[in-house]
Order: structure tokens, then C-alpha cells, then sequence
């Protein structure tokens, strides 16, 4: 029987659209999500998002995620600015995760939007002290043409320390494109590397197949996975799912609502 755990702080991702597309999502717009994979994200929005997320991944339901987040165009200071707030729990009673993180972006110079997020990692562990470490996280996303984007992330900057042996979260850059050959059609690809492993590929496609529903597929390697999922639009509101295959450990399934306002 496969064993399977995460290391400490490591992405596991909280957009069912993003998973479901391999999680390229380091160049895609993505409210309220967005920022969690890349806090250039929603820089020049004009409207407000709230989502949550569930996500089953591999190994059983002791380690489920939940995540909250609210995004806000509307900042008085700043027309061009974006903010964001997310809340995200990991794990069960003997191990739990839990991170906040506010974000900010803006426009910086003609199609490029630069951003920042910050926040609070707290890692609980059975009979053992609870401990709390301040994360910064870095992106940009630069639009060279209406159809082409081009992002550039970093997570735990600061290389945040947690727990009684002071383990650091690791270190984690990614950069990427998202490509919309059509309005019907989307492509996207990231590159991403974290400390002591190997580049990883993420890439995938979504195409809307009628007015309302969406179908993505994807895959990403180190480890080899295939992604799959489905969306559907109606007014204000949008839910989506995704199914992620990995050759030992099995499925897992993230599953998405959000509304817009």
C-alpha cells in the first residue's frame, strides 16, 4: 500500500478550474481564486467575487482542504488595485494547516500588473506547542496581447519556519502563459519548481462547449498526473470540478462554487 503526505505549506491547490486544467494557473485570471496561485491576479477588476472550495485529494479524507476567499475590485485609493482575502484549513486532528492571506495588486505600467500577498501560517501537530509564522508571496502578470497573458509567481519568500524544528516552507517559483486562440478555446502552461525537486510542467485546456458548460483537461509531471473536470455558468453564479488521476495514489477531486457581484 502507497503512503502519501504533503510537506509542510506545499501548493496544493484550491481552484477546481485550475486543477482541472493540470493547475497551470500562474498566467490566468480566476476570481476569487486567482491570487493563490499568482497575487498579480484581478489588478484592473471592476467587479467583487466570493468562492469556496473542497478539495478530496489523494490519500483519504484526513487530508481534505477547505478554502474560503473574497475578491474586491473596488479599493478607493486605487482605481487599478484588486484586493483579496483567503482562508484556507488543511488536515485533520492529529495534523492541521491553516492559512490566511491578504493580497493586493495593481496596474505598475502599461499592460503589466504586479502583486503581493501576505499573511499568517499556523501548523497544529498533535500534543505538540501550535506555531504561527508570517508568509510573503510575490507575482506578476504582464497581457502582450488581448488573447495572450504571461505570469511569474513566488511563494514563501521569506521562507517561513513552523513547528518545533523550526521546518521551513519551501520555497516555490513558477512562471507561465494563458492562451485564447478563441473565444470558445483556452491553453495553459506553467512551469514550477520548489526547492530540492525537479521542474515540474503543468498544462491543460479548457473549451466551452455551450453557452453555460465548460470542459478542461490537463496533465502535469513529477509526478506524472492526468486532469480532468467540468464548469457551468449560470448568471452570477459558477460551479466547477475537477478529478485528478496520479498512476499510485489513486483519484482525487476538488469541487469549486463561487458567485460575482
Amino acid at each position: 500500500m502507497t503512503e502519501f503526505s504533503y510537506g509542510s505549506f506545499e501548493n496544493r491547490g484550491m481552484s477546481a478550474r485550475i486543477e482541472a486544467i493540470g493547475g497551470a494557473g500562474t498566467a490566468l485570471n480566476d476570481a476569487p481564486f486567482g491570487h493563490l496561485y499568482n497575487p498579480a491576479s484581478g489588478a484592473g477588476s471592476e467587479r467583487r467575487a466570493a468562492g469556496f472550495s473542497y478539495a478530496l485529494p489523494f490519500g483519504g479524507p484526513e487530508f481534505d482542504s477547505f478554502t474560503g476567499s473574497f475578491q474586491t475590485g473596488e479599493i478607493p485609493f486605487d482605481k487599478n488595485a484588486c484586493a483579496a482575502l483567503s482562508w484556507q484549513h488543511y488536515g485533520s486532528a492529529v495534523y492541521q494547516e491553516t492559512t490566511l492571506y491578504a493580497s493586493l495588486s495593481t496596474k505598475v505600467a502599461g499592460t503589466l500588473r504586479a502583486g503581493m500577498s501576505a499573511g499568517l501560517l499556523k501548523r497544529h501537530a498533535q500534543g505538540k506547542e501550535d506555531h504561527t509564522a508570517p508568509g510573503i508571496n510575490l507575482g506578476l502578470l504582464a497581457s502582450l496581447s488581448p488573447s495572450l497573458d504571461l505570469g511569474l509567481s513566488i511563494f514563501n519568500l521569506n521562507r517561513p519556519a513552523t513547528g518545533s524544528g523550526s521546518e521551513k516552507a519551501p520555497l516555490r517559483g513558477s512562471a507561465g502563459f494563458a492562451y485564447r486562440p478563441s473565444g470558445t478555446l483556452a491553453l495553459g502552461a506553467t512551469l514550477e519548481k520548489q526547492e530540492e525537486n525537479n521542474i515540474r510542467l503543468r498544462a491543460g485546456s479548457e473549451f466551452r462547449v455551450l453557452r453555460s458548460l465548460y470542459l478542461r483537461a490537463g496533465f502535469s509531471t513529477q509526478p506524472s498526473t492526468v486532469t480532468g473536470g467540468a464548469g457551468f455558468a449560470f448568471g452570477h453564479i459558477r460551479g466547477d470540478l475537477a478529478l485528478v488521476h496520479h498512476p499510485e495514489l489513486g483519484t482525487g477531486s476538488w469541487y469549486t462554487i463561487r458567485v460575482s457581484f
